[in-house]
């Protein structure tokens, strides 16, 4: 006996399987484009120089993703302690 699942079944499943395959690819866009950029940049490393020059150019791009994205946290935590608070002239200071 086959079980044949309602178009309410079908449109939950339909949008379901598509918020998560949504979800996944937000997840990894980040990691794909550093990968990208960074391979770009390797390969052009490689096609213009030479020699010292090219590890030079390379060493460049050792960074993986996992150590590009602390560095990035950390600099977006320094820069928002950093940041001086905008007060609006509506806006009461507490200079008492």
């Amino acid at each position: 006996m086959t079980q044949t699942l309602s178009h309410k079944q079908l449109y939950f499943f339909f949008w379901g399987l598509l918020a998560s395959i949504i979800l996944g690819l937000g997840a990894c866009s980040n990691r794909y484009v550093y990968e990208s950029v960074r391979q770009a940049q390797i390969q052009e490393c490689e096609r213009s120089a030479e020699g010292q020059a090219r590890q030079d150019c390379l060493r460049g791009y050792q960074m993986t993703f996992e150590e590009y994205e602390q560095e990035r946290k950390e600099a977006l935590g320094k820069k928002e302690k950093e940041e001086p608070k905008l007060i609006l002239p509506t806006e009461k200071k507490n200079d008492t």
